[in-house]
């Protein structure tokens, strides 16, 4: 008789008390999750609640959570993981400037998006619109790139070229937390951490990783000759930098930081308002603008002879002959007064080398600014680097000159420049863009409008 064996039906039996135990497991897990996930959603809302989203308590959140998505989980930042240190700032510095409390809070970096390390130390090096233009280019590539963040370290620093030849830091000359107000439309300056650029020791600024592979923060090692020449080329409708399409002549970045997103540091457009109310006692500091390019460098200039006139005595008498009735009460001559007066004396011993058409414009100029023009009726006025003597900014005082003289000249009631400089030309299209359209050119031949209303912009610097 053949026996039975119970043995299948058991170890049936036993995997199916397994399988419900495993079962019940899971659900228990799954229903805990749960509870740490409603749990999870509830403490962030509560941070962005108290802190609108932002720094808190030394955590950083991002900006962008919304109340249904969660993308990335809160970071805690240290002090000393971040750099630039927080400290007091010097005492001869200007306002806005490293490290204070408020300063390190618009500098602190969010962790939901990507950050670059602009990997050139020796930063921004020529005259100050070819830095800009430099500045511009680097810009440009961090919108292309979708790079949100962009790293403010000792390299992100202008030249004072033709001055001290110093690097003045780049909140000495801009207003940071402006710039930083305008994310994301731009990207944002923020300090190192070395949590979240965990590939870069924020300290040396050296790369731990293979910088071709980095991400965390990526590295942008073009020079400034290199960012320049495609700004030129992106300027003529070329280049790695090129509008995406016909229509679009500048670059929706460029626009917003002609608009004002680039404008002076604080204390210095203190300064600057400080001057204006000077000229007539406080009483009325309106102005106009005159960029006579006269200077002897542009003698020399062979391009745009058509459209080129170095004669400043005859520049004012087109001026006068075409505004009867003067624009406003103050006339505002940026112009390169030392280079003027290296060549504007006549030539005791050698008078055949005398350049007797600087020594007339630097003649001319002096009789403005000390008689003025319109019969004395309209003052006219220099500032550039003399203006800055006895001041914080003196410290670096030929690119801070330009500066004050560029920004005065896109602020100014009316404007006349010409179209051999791309000082004027970066004016002229500056004020376009923030709406002035006041803008006129001289020519040997007289003073025509350059821009006008429903008319399209003049992109290309031709000369």
């Amino acid at each position: 008789m053949r026996s039975v064996s119970w043995s299948y039906p058991v170890r049936s039996l036993n995997w199916v008390v397994v399988a419900f135990l495993i079962f019940l497991y899971y659900v228990r897990t799954i229903t805990q999750n749960e509870r740490m996930l409603e749990s999870f959603i509830q403490d962030i809302t509560n941070i962005k609640t108290e802190a609108g989203g932002m720094a808190i308590n030394g955590l950083v959140s991002s900006p962008t959570i919304s109340d249904d998505e969660i993308s990335i989980p809160l970071i805690p930042i240290y002090d000393n993981e971040t750099f630039p240190q927080k400290r007091e700032p010097e005492p001869s510095a200007p306002r806005g400037t490293c490290c204070s409390d408020h300063y390190m809070e618009v500098i602190k970096p969010f962790p939901n998006d990507t950050t670059v390390f602009f990997n050139y130390p020796n930063g921004f090096y020529s005259g100050f619109r070819n830095q800009i233009f430099a500045f511009t280019a680097f810009i440009i590539w961090t919108r292309i790139n979708d790079w949100g963040q962009v790293i403010y370290y000792s390299g992100f620093k202008f030249k004072d070229l033709y001055g001290t030849n110093m690097k003045i830091p780049f909140d000495w000359l801009f207003d940071i937390e402006h710039w930083n107000s305008h994310y994301p439309a731009l990207p944002r300056l923020v300090a190192c951490n070395s949590r979240m650029h965990k590939e870069l020791n924020c300290k040396t600024h050296k790369f731990l990783v293979d910088k071709e592979y980095a991400s965390s923060p990526f590295s942008f090692d073009l020079p400034q000759h290199r960012l320049f020449m495609q700004y030129m080329k992106y300027s003529d409708g070329g280049g790695p930098l090129k509008a995406k399409s016909e229509s679009e002549i500048r670059h929706p970045a460029e626009i917003i930081m002609k608009k004002g997103a680039l404008r002076p540091n604080e204390e210095l457009k203190e300064l600057i308002d400080e001057m204006l109310n000077k000229l007539n006692n406080g009483n009325d500091a309106s102005f106009f603008t005159l960029h006579a390019r006269v200077e002897p460098d542009m003698q020399k200039h062979v391009m745009c002879l058509g459209k080129k006139e170095t004669n400043l005595t005859k520049i004012f008498e087109h001026l006068q002959e075409t505004f009867p009735e003067p624009p406003a009460q103050n006339l505002f001559l940026p112009i390169n007064r030392q280079m003027l007066e290296s060549e504007g004396y006549p030539k005791k011993k050698k008078s055949n080398d005398t350049n007797w058409l600087a020594v007339e414009n630097l003649s001319a100029l002096n009789r403005a600014v000390s008689f003025g023009l319109w019969n004395g009726t309209v003052k006219a006025f220099e500032f550039g680097a003399n203006s800055l003597e006895g001041t914080k900014f003196g410290r670096f005082p030929s690119t801070m000159g330009a500066w004050i003289n560029f920004y005065l000249a896109t602020e100014s009631q009316l404007y006349i420049g010409t179209e051999i400089s791309t000082w004027s030309f970066d004016v002229m299209q500056t004020r376009f863009y923030k709406g002035n359209l006041e803008n006129y050119k001289y020519l040997p031949t007289g003073i025509e409008r350059w821009t006008k209303e429903g008319e399209p912009l003049d992109a290309s610097f031709k000369c």
